[in-house]
């Protein structure tokens, strides 16, 4: 008996979601895909990335331009220096191929294949 009371109220409850979805208006427009997802994320992720080294080069720059480093100091400052505006480009090439990749599939162009 208990059983059968436990299927019942299931049953009820899921007349009732069903029902006040149906209540509720039009359905939500449909949802992006998995992968629009990881793309997206990757994405806010690199330009995150190229904020930091953006402020990374800005303080090397300003240390450089105190005067207050010796030489060899100057040195290092200046491979770093160098380092950074690299990786910065690399991760520019890198947002730059994220932004089309969602352009073409997220903004309404082809979908995502399955899987």
């Amino acid at each position: 008996m208990r059983r059968h009371t436990l299927v019942a109220a299931l049953a009820v409850a899921g007349a009732l979601a069903a029902a006040s979805a149906a209540l509720s208006g039009p359905a939500a427009p449909p949802a992006q895909s998995p992968a629009c997802v990881r793309a997206l994320a990757r994405l806010d992720a690199l330009k995150a990335r190229d904020a930091e080294l953006e402020a990374n080069i800005a303080q090397v720059e300003s240390l450089l331009a105190g005067g207050e480093l010796n030489a060899k100091q100057t040195r290092k400052a200046r491979r770093r220096l160098a380092n950074l505006q690299d990786r910065l480009a690399n991760v520019g090439e890198r947002i730059d191929k994220v932004e089309a990749r969602v352009a073409n599939r997220c903004d309404g162009g082809p979908t995502d294949p399955p899987g």
